[in-house]
């Protein structure tokens, strides 16, 4: 079981008709900065849309081409310090973002 790790600053979340995401990442979305961290800082995406049958799957995307794709997901654990995602699959199939 492989889990990807990094701390995450900013937390945002949107809604567009029947699309909804959650980003994790350390370059505030709302800031109008450049990128100090560079294309390769650590972040997560979740996306999820209830316009199509798509057979409950998420879409998810990181800085790590390993756990991007389409994918049902296990669990998810959320605190206020901690998200542990759990996708459903044998390999690549956790992720874990912990605030900073």
């Amino acid at each position: 079981m492989n889990t990807m790790r990094f701390r995450a600053k900013y937390v945002s979340a949107s809604k567009d008709g029947d699309y909804y995401q959650v980003a994790f990442e350390n370059t505030d979305p709302a800031g109008d900065v450049s990128d100090v961290n560079g294309p390769d800082s650590p972040y997560l995406l979740i996306q999820r849309q209830f316009e199509d049958p798509d057979g409950g799957r998420c879409y998810v995307e990181t800085h790590d081409e390993a756990y991007i794709g389409h994918f049902r997901l296990r669990s998810i654990e959320f605190s206020s310090s901690r998200l542990l995602l759990k996708i459903a699959r044998d390999r690549n199939n956790r992720i874990e973002v912990i605030s900073t």
